[in-house]
């Protein structure tokens, strides 16, 4: 962070000293133990006339400790212990023409010191030779106030995450993975994905909109649409009356097709549909292997979802229609009959 110290202007031919009022400087949150570092731009106007700061001269600078030394910081300017620096000929503002001098202030925190923030007043004092003279001077010195933080940097599961910022402060997860977002890592949370199922009765703890998967085929059941993998959808069973759940436990199905009876449009699959299907319990019936010419085996889809022996049965018919087929005439009365 850069805190400008409003800079002095001094009188032409003359050494003196100027204060400046009370000024903060913020320096970044750290451990017990760390040094971290903030930086100052002092500047002050002036320019090249007779008593003024040399360009390229050495300047000094110093930044007191005051009260933090008291407390076990140590408050330090990366120049000293030698405290000097060479300006370069165009350390002027171009803008403005202040005398521009940026610098560095580093703060050592005691490792016994306790999480929390802390406050230091120093002083500061800026001292070179000036032009065509051989005395130094005091350009301005001033009180400055040190403000920080220290982080409680505490890592009881050395995950190297600090305890404060740690979603698991106890169980070590340097990922810190966090899928439900909850604040509790994953490693640590009892319900990973948020949905009220804990993990260990989950069977897909990281799916809010699963955790059960009745016949284990690897699907969900809200997104199964048979969850108990026997072939007849978790609806059709529902509607007529077996478990969806229960393998076992099946409903009615004429024709074999999984799709129960009681929902079935075509409870023998015929080809007729059961509201128009005369013999709607009809089963395979294939054509005798002596059939003649001008005998007929019909196909159920035409004869109304009745099968050949079916038909012969409802007729009456011999024997011999049963072997070589049903004569024309025979089936010819038959479909007029129904009609």
């Amino acid at each position: 962070m850069v805190v400008a110290i409003l800079g002095v202007t001094l009188a032409a031919g003359s050494a003196r000293a100027d204060t400046v009022g009370l000024t903060s400087l913020s320096a970044p949150a750290g451990c017990p133990g760390d040094t971290v570092e903030a930086n100052l731009t002092l500047f002050f106007d002036g320019n090249d006339s007779a008593g003024q700061l040399v360009d390229g001269a050495t300047v000094e600078v110093t930044i007191t400790q005051a009260d933090a030394a008291a407390a076990g910081f140590v408050v330090a300017q990366p120049y000293q212990p030698t405290g000097t620096v060479t300006l370069p000929a165009n350390y002027r503002d171009p803008a403005t023409g202040r005398i521009v001098f940026p610098t560095t202030v580093s703060v050592t925190i005691p490792t016994t010191a306790a999480p929390g923030p802390y406050s230091f007043t120093g002083g500061v004092k800026i001292q070179g030779p000036m032009l065509d003279r051989d005395e130094p001077f005091n350009v301005f010195g001033g009180s400055l106030r040190l403000i920080g933080s220290v982080l409680d940097c505490t890592d009881a599961d050395g995950d190297g995450v600090y305890d404060v910022e740690d979603n698991c402060p106890t169980v070590a997860n340097s990922d810190q993975a966090d899928f439900d977002g909850d604040g509790q890592g994953d490693i640590c949370d009892p319900d990973d994905d948020n949905d009220g199922v804990a993990d260990g009765d989950d069977a897909f703890p990281f799916d809010p909109s699963e955790s059960s998967d009745n016949d284990g085929d690897g699907v969900g059941d809200n997104a199964d649409p048979d969850d108990d993998n026997d072939g007849q959808t978790d609806a059709d069973e529902s509607a007529c009356g077996s478990d969806p759940l229960d393998a076992a436990s099946t409903s009615p199905d004429n024709d074999g097709d999984d799709i129960p009876d009681c929902v079935d449009p075509d409870d023998d699959n015929d080809g007729v549909a059961d509201g128009d299907d005369l013999c709607p319990d009809t089963q395979a019936d294939p054509a005798p292997e002596r059939l003649k010419e001008n005998r007929y085996w019909p196909d159920p889809s035409g004869t109304f979802g009745c099968s050949g022996s079916q038909i012969i049965d409802d007729v009456g018919l011999g024997k011999g229609h049963t072997k070589f087929g049903i004569s024309k005439g025979a089936l010819a009365d038959w479909m007029a009959g129904v009609s």
